[in-house]
């Protein structure tokens, strides 16, 4: 199986797990958009350092379908 397409299963199943907890929290929504973000740099950062392979478009089609 490709590894767009795990990527793509995974967040696909995770999505939203992370609003219940952060909602009880009262974060500024600015504060949350931001440090979402910071928090996305990083995971991306990581799998980009792990698997750092080419990117093909054959390969980035897979996931959006």
């Amino acid at each position: 199986m490709n590894a767009g397409v795990v990527y793509a299963l995974i967040t696909a199943i995770l999505y939203g797990s992370w609003a219940v907890p952060v909602k009880t929290l009262k974060i500024e929504p600015k504060a949350q958009a931001f440090w979402l973000t910071v928090g996305h740099l990083i995971a991306a950062s990581i799998v980009f350092l792990f698997v750092a392979q080419p990117l093909v478009p054959k390969d980035l089609i897979w996931p959006f379908i």
